[in-house]
């Protein structure tokens, strides 16, 4: 007799197979478990050598438990400490405020570039706020005022110039306070806490802010470059995430609206982006909304400007499908159609081929097609998305699959306490279904039978009004 994990991993795996899907890194050492998995038997297998003749030995999962904890989803990632990770990969803990960010246009990194861009005396850079840093006053913008550089000032007088609010609409969120300017600028006067001459000089950053900074040449000189971890990048291509260096400025400035300044700037790998996607807005209305907001603070006036190129998030329906005609073809994109995205930001979503490839880590655009398609089908891919210059074309900047959704790994677990889930996905070309292989003469059989059935099926073979997708 089959047990659960039996059936489960032997026909979950090679259901997949047989159609071309990409399971989970560890299903083949899970594809044929005998029924004495429903024992606490322990199954040893020997692995191939790793180097010097040693061999390891991996013990199997012996019940129907261990079969579900080994395919359980793994944690949620917390952004904010996403943000810290990644900082220490290449600099030391910050004492200002970290933000994650993405530069509307193209951004130099090297002398080289800035002076190619046709820069002179200063460029315009200009950066969309995807999420604002948490600060704990110890290893995380720890910066106080006042501050005398030549002498050391009582303890029982120092302020922290970042804290986080406790109370209010925007609790939780980082608030940046000015301080009174001094003769020497090396140093800081004390944290203002009121207004000055009516004027609120302390501001929280909202999240979807535009803010543009003026980088000027010599901050590209050696030992005084504003880009860190950068490597060999020339320049930051746009909608890259970025983490900034951020701090707050004296009550002049603030007064004058340019209560920030930009300290450091370090580039990511644009698969950082996954975790925050949903920081950013769906519609165009909201972004808009949020940078004004931004605006209305005076201590940052003129720093927080206004965009209608701002990224958007798409979380695509599973009734998407993908197209491709000849036209797309030359241009180098296939189409998402029926995506679900906002009627403000577009009426078509264009991937460009080369992040499908890159997004579905393969070469072959067939494959990569069939892979996303199942992906669309479980309704597990969510993107970020652009304005383009064609009037009512929406592109893909970053392309994210749920792999949990994916490989159905939530919808697992529910298993433990039942047979199957109340749900299959079953769109115009994707369907799943208990019961032996599709083109079966054979009666179906329910799962958790003793003929061994085949637990998911796929069918991506549905005509549909644009194009046959597979």
């Amino acid at each position: 007799m089959h047990s659960l994990s039996d059936q489960f991993t032997t026909k979950f795996t090679r259901a997949g197979r047989d159609h071309g899907l990409v399971l989970h890194p560890l299903a083949h050492r899970l594809e044929r478990l005998p029924s004495a998995c429903s024992t606490n038997t322990k199954i040893q297998k020997k692995l191939p050598s790793r180097g010097h003749g040693a061999h390891t030995v991996a013990k199997m999962p012996s019940t129907p438990a261990d079969v579900f904890n080994v395919f359980a989803p793994t944690a949620v990632v917390d952004p904010g400490r996403a943000m810290q990770d990644h900082w220490m990969c290449s600099s030391a803990k910050c004492k200002d405020v970290l933000v994650l960010a993405m530069p509307m246009k193209e951004l130099p990194v090297t002398k080289e570039a800035y002076l190619g861009s046709g820069a002179t005396d200063f460029m315009r850079a200009q950066f969309y706020v995807v999420r604002v840093g948490s600060v704990d006053g110890q290893d995380w913008g720890w910066s106080n005022a006042p501050y005398d550089c030549a002498k050391k000032t009582s303890r029982s007088d120092i302020k922290p110039l970042y804290t986080v609010d406790e109370h209010g609409e925007t609790k939780g969120e980082t608030r940046f306070w000015a301080f009174k300017k001094v003769s020497n600028n090396k140093n800081k006067g004390v944290r203002l806490e009121e207004p000055v001459d009516g004027v609120d000089t302390s501001f929280n950053l909202p999240r979807g802010s535009v803010l543009t900074f003026f980088v000027r040449e010599e901050a590209y000189e050696t030992g005084k470059s504003v880009f860190v971890g950068a490597g060999d990048l020339a320049t930051i291509a746009p909608y890259a995430p970025v983490l900034l260096q951020l701090s707050g400025t004296n009550s002049e400035q603030a007064l004058k609206g340019n209560g920030l300044k930009l300290r450091r700037v370090m580039p990511l790998r644009q698969e950082a982006m996954s975790p925050f996607l949903d920081d950013l807005c769906s519609s165009k209305r909201d972004a808009l909304e949020r940078q004004d907001a931004a605006r209305r603070y005076p201590a940052i006036a003129n720093v927080a400007s206004r965009s209608q190129a701002c990224p958007l998030k798409c979380e695509v329906l599973s009734g998407a499908f993908v197209f491709q005609d000849d036209e797309l073809r030359d241009r180098g994109v296939v189409e998402i159609a029926e995506s679900g995205l906002e009627a403000d930001t577009g009426s078509a979503l264009h991937l460009p081929t080369e992040l499908m490839l890159a997004s579905m880590h393969t070469d072959d655009f067939e494959r990569a097609q069939r892979f996303l398609s199942v992906a669309l089908g479980h309704g597990a891919v969510k993107c970020m998305v652009v304005p383009s210059e064609t009037p009512g074309v929406a592109v893909v900047q970053h392309l994210h699959v749920d792999m949990h959704k994916m490989l159905w790994l939530p919808t697992l677990q529910k298993m433990r306490t039942g047979d199957r889930p109340a749900e299959l996905p079953n769109t115009d070309n994707l369907f799943m279904c208990f019961g032996r292989r599709i083109g079966s003469e054979e009666d179906a059989s329910a799962f958790g039978s003793d003929s061994a059935p085949d637990v998911l099926q796929v069918s991506p073979v549905h005509t549909i009004l644009r194009a046959k997708c597979f």
